[in-house]
């Protein structure tokens, strides 16, 4: 099954340790729900934790890891990885399909307009578009201006 995805912020880097992805199977007839994942990177262990929660969380992470290198659960995914790049990440959604028993040939990059009425933080992120439609297009300007500019 093809399956439709959104992440809903911006990717800033070439490499991130955490991520959220928006999931709709690419079906017409299918009139459910989105699925939300987050996938986290365990991360430098190298370097100290940089807080309380992130040493939290690394505990955590570890003990639900144990000598795998991942970890899937209900919406969320743990990576034995430093960090991930988006294919990478990809990667990892695909495995956490497989994991569930869901069948996935292929993801899709789609609109928020997909997720309309699917998920409630896409309906936030369309009520915010729409409530200050300048921003974004100020961003885009900035940006490609910034691009030409190298």
């Amino acid at each position: 099954m093809r399956w439709k995805y959104l992440i809903p912020h911006t990717w800033k880097f070439p490499r991130e340790t955490w991520a959220d992805v928006l999931l709709l199977p690419d079906d017409p007839e299918y009139k459910g729900d989105a699925l939300m994942l987050t996938i986290d990177a365990l991360g430098d262990l190298s370097k100290p934790s940089i807080d309380e929660e992130e040493e939290e969380f690394r505990k955590d992470a570890l003990e639900k890891l144990g000598s795998k290198d991942y970890w899937v659960g209900v919406g969320r995914m743990i990576v034995r990885v430093k960090d991930f790049n988006k294919e990478e990440f990809l990667n990892f959604v695909k495995i956490w399909f497989d994991e569930n028993g869901l069948d996935v040939s292929e993801l899709i990059e789609t609109t928020i307009e997909d997720f309309k009425g699917k998920h409630a933080m896409a309906d936030l992120i369309i009520t915010l578009q729409k409530s200050y439609p300048g921003e974004k297009k100020e961003k885009m300007k900035k940006k490609k201006k910034k691009q030409e500019q190298h």
